[in-house]
């Protein structure tokens, strides 16, 4: 992958790590949840609380030279999905039919979510 996207991921990645340890010291586990319910009517799960840890992971895959190569073909994963979610590691041709349909849901709940 380039390396003027790579860095263009690393920055954002950077900041959302920031932004998030800043709020996350201010915050209780139970008060992100009341939050994330009350502006989203979403409750997190605990895989949505560790997103510190999938944060440091992309970050270690880009000093890895890993970071947006899919997993199976070895190939670069398009840049527009790694935009929406930087923990992808496959191409969308290695996904099931079931994958597709539950990520075609994350994107309508996504789009919802934004829209309100």
């Amino acid at each position: 992958m380039n390396k003027n996207i790579l860095d263009k991921f690393r920055g954002i990645l950077e900041i959302h790590k920031k932004t998030l340890s800043d709020w996350l010291n201010g915050s209780s586990k139970q008060e992100i949840i009341q939050c994330c319910a009350a502006e989203a009517n979403y409750i997190p799960t605990s895989n949505d609380l560790n997103v510190m840890e999938k944060i440091d992971s992309a970050l270690e895959r880009i000093d890895n030279g890993e970071f947006g190569k899919c997993k199976i073909c070895h190939e670069d994963v398009e840049p527009e999905r790694l935009e929406l979610d930087f923990t992808t590691e496959v191409c969308l041709e290695h996904y099931s039919k079931n994958e597709l349909k539950a990520l075609e849901k994350d994107l309508e709940l996504a789009a919802k979510v934004h829209r309100q």
